[in-house]
């Protein structure tokens, strides 16, 4: 149960850092954006696929 609740943090921790993405400043933070998006889409499917 504490794995699947951490799971869930996370992957609601990675939705918010995306959204906020419209919200930062566009110079340097693009990219690291970008890839922590990726990040969470291939996170978040495993977590979903372990479910």
């Amino acid at each position: 149960m504490k794995k699947k609740a951490l799971q869930e943090s996370l992957y609601v921790s990675c939705l918010f850092i995306v959204e906020t993405r419209e919200k930062v400043l566009r110079r340097n933070f693009n990219q690291l954006l970008f890839i922590i998006k990726i990040y969470c889409l291939r996170y978040a499917h495993k977590t979903f696929v372990i479910i």
